[in-house]
């Protein structure tokens, strides 16, 4: 059984992590109690990686799930809010940026340090694998070769050469179903 959250960015702001955890936890208890599956993999494409991630790192069991894949995933919200402002305002000098994060906190009470799920996702033991478009114009890959630079077990890293924002399987749809296909038998 495979969860899926497919998160749009603007409403990660909208609601509290602890309310997406919950969310998460729900949707894990009721496949357990309800379908009785053999595995449970969550997948997180894009913004959806935030939850995912969030969830792995607040949650003490999180060896209720049995794998997770990534599509492009958003594990640290400050870095992909950056690169999506230079993009779409190239008219705002960089060093405004520092700021504009301080007043989005103060005024709509943002943590973006409680949205870094980085080490997170390193110090897990649950099977990862992660595709990542290295031309990703809306979440940067260095997010996630960060990952691949610092865990060392139970991850599987494919870093697509000229690819967009989540568009691996547009790409090479025999690989990404190859690579879906081998991991899931190997959980």
């Amino acid at each position: 059984m495979i969860v899926i959250f497919l998160r749009k960015m603007k409403n990660i702001i909208r609601f509290r992590y602890k309310l997406i955890n919950n969310l998460i936890d729900n949707a894990i208890k009721y496949v357990e109690e309800n379908i009785n599956p053999e595995k449970i993999v969550l997948w997180g494409t894009s913004g959806g990686g935030g939850p995912v991630t969030s969830w792995l790192q607040n949650n003490p069991n999180s060896d209720r799930v049995d794998g997770i894949i990534f599509e492009a995933p958003v594990i640290s919200f400050w870095e992909s809010v950056e690169v999506n402002g230079k993009a779409r305002y190239p008219f705002i000098p960089e060093l405004f940026f520092p700021y504009i994060k301080l007043f989005t906190e103060i005024r709509y009470g943002v943590d973006f340090d409680t949205m870094d799920f980085r080490d997170a996702l390193v110090k897990s033991e649950v099977p990862v694998l992660l595709f990542h478009g290295d031309d990703d114009e809306w979440v940067p890959v260095d997010m996630s070769d960060y990952i691949a630079a610092n865990r060392r077990t139970n991850f599987t890293y494919i870093r697509m050469s000229n690819v967009g924002h989540v568009t691996s399987w547009n790409a090479d749809p025999v690989r990404y179903i190859f690579e879906i296909t081998k991991f899931l038998n190997s959980l």
